[in-house]
């Protein structure tokens, strides 16, 4: 008899334009210390054969969107998603081994909370590290999520949690309808948030939840 896959608690919904890139994406998530059936994969693509190629060790679901708007790429993906929760990536991210865990619980010890982590460009070329100090200079972009915390986690503002590394719970998004479709890519997570806010949730930045991204650089 087949083994039957008990429900996933956390949905990781990453929509795809770098292909190239969200390979090292999901071989990080790969190689998560916490049991593959607690969480799922949704990968949101213009071609799912690429990935379908790979024997990936992932309870992954890969979809097709000939749309390229992410937020269109991030409402498919949550709509063939099952767990009580949602996380999500960007296809150029790498994430630790205790990432998913670090979620789980974040977002079991803070239900209303909307979570995230910090976001670091950690090559050391000089053309990266210029473009992770652009971010991190509150006279450029300042994210705080660009910048190290030395407690545990810290509250933000709506407007500084980017979509790149993000978790909440699936309600959330039931209440606000998903992300604006119509919206411009730079704005469509500031305006969920913006909306999640008047609803009473907080945003909360957590150390554990530090990931790599690789920022586009300032010079080729």
């Amino acid at each position: 008899m087949a083994s039957v896959r008990s429900q996933p608690g956390l949905s990781i919904i990453i929509p795809v334009s770098r292909e190239r890139e969200v390979f090292d994406c999901l071989f990080s998530v790969c190689k998560q210390n916490i049991d593959k059936n607690c969480f799922e994969v949704i990968l949101v693509c213009k071609d799912a054969r690429i990935f379908n190629q790979q024997n990936w060790d992932l309870n992954l679901t890969t979809l097709e969107a000939d749309v390229l708007h992410a937020a269109t790429r991030r409402n498919r993906g949550v709509e063939a998603s099952k767990g009580k929760f949602l996380a999500f990536l960007d296809d150029d991210t790498i994430v630790p081994p205790d990432w998913v865990s670090n979620v789980i619980d974040n977002l079991q010890n803070h239900p209303k909370s909307i979570i995230g982590g910090l976001n670091f460009d950690k090559r050391s070329e000089t053309r990266f590290f210029l473009a992770n100090a652009l971010q991190a200079n509150i006279f450029a972009e300042g994210l705080v999520c660009h910048r190290p915390i030395q407690k545990d986690y810290i509250e933000c503002s709506f407007a500084s949690i980017p979509l790149c590394n993000l978790a909440f719970a699936r309600e959330l998004f039931t209440k606000i309808g998903g992300f604006n479709e119509k919206a411009d890519h730079y704005v469509d997570d500031t305006e969920f948030c913006y909306i999640a806010s008047k609803l009473g949730y907080n945003f909360l930045l957590f150390k554990n939840l530090e990931i790599q991204h690789n920022v586009r650089p300032v010079f080729k």
